[in-house]
């Protein structure tokens, strides 16, 4: 669980272990300031499994519907952009 403020709000990010499902429940004490009380937040939630696929090694991979396969060698013949998509200068 990761619990961080941005910008005056705080935020909860919570991850199940792989493979629960079910339930779940937990308190979190948050800390508004220094001189303030804590306050405890009461925290439930209901976990969705998502299925598990193993891998068999050495199977090939099956690309996604509408997907484009990757090219197996680099195109060297870009150059180097900015952030403004302009080809930006090197330096030897």
């Amino acid at each position: 669980m990761l619990i961080y403020n941005y910008e005056g709000q705080t935020y909860l990010n919570y991850r199940a272990d792989t493979a629960y499902a079910g339930d779940d429940a937990f308190t979190v004490i948050l800390i508004p300031s220094i001189d303030a009380p804590r306050v405890a937040l009461d925290v439930k939630v209901n976990v969705q499994a998502t299925p598990i696929v193993p891998v068999t090694p050495g199977a090939a991979a099956t690309p996604a519907a509408g997907a484009t396969p990757a090219s197996p060698t680099a195109d060297t013949s870009k150059k180097p952009t900015n952030e403004t998509g302009k080809a930006s200068a090197q330096k030897t």
